[in-house]
């Protein structure tokens, strides 16, 4: 079985610099310490880090071979925390269900379609953040 993945493009210039500075870190570690335990660990731990970080920014292919019509599917990969009826007061003004999921580090940090349709209305809220001085 093949699997395809490609990464996120946002995550490719962090990828990047995060590699150069493990290489500028590790290789002068490996070439001036001579006790090599220390760098040999210190490469270790970077590779890990490394393989990590490409992890959060994998983006594999999904396709959905079940039944479509009518068909709600999870917005995001990692545990769905709720499920429940909620009062929209927005743009639809009535009684909807929100979905709400957890993704952990080693879930693939993207939104996807949840439903077939059309967007009708977009709006941008701003996140929290800690009172201006």
């Amino acid at each position: 079985m093949k699997m395809k993945y490609k990464i996120h493009r946002e995550g490719m210039n962090i990828i990047f610099v995060l590699l150069f500075i493990l290489l500028a870190f590790n290789v002068p570690a490996y070439l001036f310490i001579e006790y090599k335990a220390v760098p040999i660990a210190f490469i270790v731990i970077s590779s890990i880090l490394f393989l990590l970080v490409v992890n959060f920014f994998r983006s594999p292919r999904r396709h959905y071979k079940g039944e479509q019509e009518n068909m709600v599917l999870s917005s995001a990969d990692g545990v769905v925390v709720a499920l429940e009826e909620v009062y929209e007061d927005e743009c639809l003004h009535c009684n909807c269900i929100q979905l709400s999921v957890f993704m952990s580090v080693f879930n693939v940090h993207a939104n996807w379609v949840p439903v077939n349709g059309v967007v009708k209305y977009v709006k941008h809220h701003n996140g929290w953040s800690p009172k201006k001085k």
